[in-house]
């Protein structure tokens, strides 16, 4: 099982909130993969993926097209 995250912003409603329940899915088998548009700073991605690998970064919208071929290889397995 695994959840994809798209992220366009640092938590800022229950901060903190998305990663615990993160770290309780990855008790139960479940991994993230973490999609940061236009963030600073990837430390809240690191903390919610269970594997450093299936975190990316874009610039902006247009530029997820750069990242849909490892992407894919991640969620479907290569």
């Amino acid at each position: 099982n695994m959840v994809v995250v798209f992220t366009d912003g640092i938590s800022n409603v229950n901060k903190g909130l998305s990663e615990i329940e993160a770290q309780r899915a990855h008790g139960d088998g479940i991994s993230f993969l973490t999609i940061g548009i236009d963030i600073p700073t990837d430390d809240e991605l690191k903390r919610i993926a269970n594997n450093h690998d299936n975190i990316w970064m874009v610039k902006n919208f247009e530029h997820l097209e750069q990242i849909t071929q490892p992407v894919s290889l991640a969620v479907c397995g290569g």
